[in-house]
């Protein structure tokens, strides 16, 4: 009775036992084609990766090759650099890097020494006799200026220009606001004595540079020269200036005197 009520039961795990038995090498067969191609697949990358190792073995052959024959053509300098001299390969190197100093000191020698000899160019160019007297006139003109507020004396200004003469003057204020002022020998001695009532104002003229100085036939003159000038009120600084001038004259009764004097002055605040 117990047999009969599990008969279906064993007929049924005896079916599953069977399929199972039938379907296992299927399955084994399976996974054995998996696995080659995954081996197939790795066979490969092992050939690439050898193939990449042999071309940077042989790159790197190239290199040691060239990197040697560098080294033998150094080496080959070195020794011809010894029997010329009769030194050993090492202190060769040494007098050659001390040789190529020695070389650029001179060069640097050469090249100070011409400068040197343009500078005293320069100072024979504006030392001359002539030369100097009339850069005492310019010098002068800045002291009588620089003095006038002091010592209320516009005629010691005037005595260094001629009976007629002219100044025109171009001043851009610390505004960058344009003025422009142009005087005879009358008009200006009016100028300079109004400069004369400012009682309480110092000018100060300085780093005078002369650029340019002709003179012709000993009897004319004209000079191009740059300088600064400050303002002072009641010693207290107003304002700075830089001033291009050019001045023409000649020579009057054995002196030197200014015939027409132009400037050109940039103001500023700082």
């Amino acid at each position: 009775m117990s047999v009969k009520r599990y008969l279906p039961l064993m007929c049924m795990l005896a079916f599953i036992s069977l399929l199972s038995c039938t379907a296992s090498p299927k399955h084994e067969s399976n996974d054995n084609s998996k696995h080659k191609e995954q081996l197939k697949q790795l066979n490969t990358i092992n050939s690439e990766l050898i193939a990449q190792l042999d071309t940077l073995t042989e790159k790197n052959k190239v290199l040691e090759d060239s990197l040697k024959h560098q080294n033998e053509q150094i080496d080959l300098i070195g020794d011809k650099i010894s029997a010329s001299k009769g030194l050993t390969p090492s202190s060769a190197f040494v007098i050659q890097d001390v040789e190529t100093y020695s070389d650029s000191l001179i060069i640097i020698i050469e090249q100070l020494k011409l400068q040197n000899t343009k500078l005293k160019e320069e100072r024979k160019r504006f030392n001359s006799k002539e030369d100097n007297e009339i850069k005492e006139i310019i010098l002068a003109l800045h002291r009588e200026i620089e003095d006038l507020p002091k010592k209320g004396k516009p005629d010691d200004v005037m005595k260094l220009f001629l009976p007629r003469f002219s100044v025109n003057q171009v001043l851009i204020d610390h505004e960058n606001k344009g003025h422009i002022e142009g005087y005879t020998h009358e008009d200006y001695a009016l100028h300079l004595k109004d400069i004369d009532k400012h009682k309480g104002y110092t000018i100060d003229f300085y780093d005078t540079e002369f650029l340019e100085l002709k003179i012709k036939d000993n009897k004319f003159f004209n000079v191009m020269y740059a300088s600064k000038i400050k303002v002072f009120n009641q010693d207290i600084y107003e304002s700075r200036s830089d001033i291009g001038v050019t001045v023409t004259g000649r020579k009057e009764n054995g002196v030197w005197k200014i015939a027409s004097y132009s400037r050109v002055q940039f103001q500023y605040k700082d």
